[in-house]
């Protein structure tokens, strides 16, 4: 991209920013535009000021509207998660699993356990963010199915810290994130008796919200 094109689209986001303009028309105009898609990225990439965390936004609901014009760039915005912030890290989180719809090269099973291996990262929010989005993958992949649904139910038996302590408050959210996730393609599961028996140890969650969450989910998927 050119200087020009470049200094072009610095000046429209100065404009989006001091405007106000809303995440979603921010979005419209790039759709309509998709030179800027370069800059776009490059900001997240570079930027130190908050202008990264809108652009940010500007690229996930892209992934909603049209990730068919962010897909060639599915290397690219991986390599975000490799950005020391974690704003950026949820937000391409999610950003990649909404591509994961247009993935006809198969490029996620490059970033695959990496990917799922944030569960594990000892971030709630981290977990929180790549289990929600789960069922995104899977429908697109679903031979791993298995793999995935493993992954996500061994949020019982990790260790997440709240103050330097162990915080099994974080364990139950995460619980319910999954039966969430797990709702979305029960019926096609190679792992269906698995998930009932996550959902009977979390029907008796100390977190309420989560208890009736998993007796839900057994009265919609009895055993």
């Amino acid at each position: 991209m050119s200087d020009a094109a470049a200094n072009q689209f610095l000046n429209l986001l100065a404009f989006w920013r001091a405007a106000k303009v809303e995440i979603s028309e921010a979005a419209t105009q790039v759709i309509a535009d998709p030179l800027f898609l370069d800059p776009l990225l490059e900001t997240i990439e570079t930027e130190r000021s908050a202008s990264k965390f809108y652009c940010d936004k500007v690229v996930r609901i892209l992934s909603e509207l049209r990730p068919d014009i962010l897909y060639p760039y599915f290397e690219r915005i991986s390599s975000h998660l490799d950005i020391h912030n974690s704003f950026i890290l949820w937000g391409t989180i999610i950003t990649l699993a909404n591509l994961a719809i247009v993935d006809t090269d198969s490029r996620f099973e490059a970033i695959r356990d990496r990917y799922f291996g944030l569960i594990r990262s000892g971030s709630m929010v981290t977990a929180a963010n790549v289990i929600s989005n789960a069922w995104k993958i899977v429908e697109r992949f679903p031979a791993w199915e298995p793999e995935i649904s493993r992954w996500i139910m061994d949020v019982d038996t990790m260790i997440f810290l709240y103050k330097g302590e162990p915080s099994p408050e974080c364990n139950s959210i995460l619980s319910g994130d999954a039966l969430d996730c797990f709702s979305h393609y029960f019926f096609y599961s190679q792992c269906k008796k698995e998930m009932q028996a996550f959902a009977s140890r979390n029907a008796a969650n100390a977190r309420l919200a989560v208890a009736r969450k998993a007796r839900a989910f057994l009265l919609a998927h009895p055993q």
